[in-house]
């Protein structure tokens, strides 16, 4: 774990640190309340000790999650969980304001208890927010950092080619160069001048689209190292795993995920995409 991803989610870790101070004020008045119980309504003083655990624990998951920078990972569960608090928020506030109301040995640490609900659930509704609109990338777009969209490809492959020439091909990992028309050699003389040349290069038109074997703003001996280590995304079969520390040749720049390549301990190459806030140019 690196405590330095508490700065990368720094609103979100404030509101976990607010929700702690109103846990740790909900857990003094409950004890308060307990202690003036005299044997009333103890089954469902315990109910709001379970409360307190609940929510101690969440708090503790969405710590972990942002620590191990996995808070996009556990996003579904983290907002379930937190819809759940929520509930329980709401339904504690109305229990413990009309309480505090009431003159009884219980109003003070029913008041301290309604504080620190109110102080919960605020930073709940934010994470609730804040956590939901995380989205997570799909592999298309993260591959049109440096690949021609798919709809492309099938359009310029079906499209009849004009005089003597293909277009290039521009299909992922396809390294092999578009294939010469045999008939050329044969029919050159006889075309026309508007026939007889060859299909720039689509990465040189300004649309963002190119082959594979198009240049990349980054030079193919340039090297970049790992800050963090990262798992792939088992779904998607584009991404690299890598652990901190290892050193890997980037391949592309473009957009937020980097093409990167690195060498197996048996010799062999695999190349993939990996977050570029993960990795260090050398």
């Amino acid at each position: 774990m690196d405590f330095t991803a508490v700065t990368e989610q720094l609103y979100l870790s404030i509101a976990v640190a607010v929700a702690f101070a109103g846990w740790v004020l909900s857990f003094l008045g409950i004890i308060i309340i307990a202690a003036n119980l005299d044997g009333r309504g103890t089954i469902e003083n315990r109910l709001h000790w379970f409360y307190n655990f609940y929510f101690i624990s969440l708090l503790l998951f969405v710590a972990y999650a942002i620590i191990s920078r996995n808070v996009r990972q556990y996003r579904l569960a983290l907002v379930a969980f937190l819809s759940v608090a929520f509930n329980i928020l709401v339904d504690s506030i109305d229990v413990w304001v009309r309480v505090s109301q009431t003159p009884s040995s219980l109003a003070g640490g029913a008041g301290l208890r309604a504080t620190g609900c109110f102080l919960i659930i605020f930073p709940v509704i934010f994470m609730i927010g804040y956590i939901g609109m995380t989205t997570e990338d799909s592999a298309r777009d993260r591959q049109n950092s440096f690949v021609a969209s798919p709809a492309y490809n099938n359009s310029a492959a079906n499209a009849a080619p004009a005089g003597n020439f293909r277009l290039p091909s521009l299909s992922l990992g396809n390294k092999k160069q578009p294939a010469t028309d045999p008939s050329a050699n044969t029919t050159t003389a006889n075309t026309t001048t508007a026939s007889s040349f060859a299909l720039p290069s689509l990465g040189r038109l300004g649309s963002g689209l190119g082959s594979p074997t198009a240049a990349s703003p980054a030079a193919p001996t340039q090297q970049a190292k790992a800050l963090y280590a990262y798992d792939a995304n088992p779904e998607d079969p584009t991404e690299i795993s890598f652990i901190k520390g290892e050193v890997m040749t980037v391949l592309e720049t473009k957009g937020k995920w980097w093409k990167v390549s690195k060498t197996l301990p048996d010799g062999s190459a695999i190349e993939g995409i990996a977050p570029s806030n993960y990795l260090q140019v050398l």
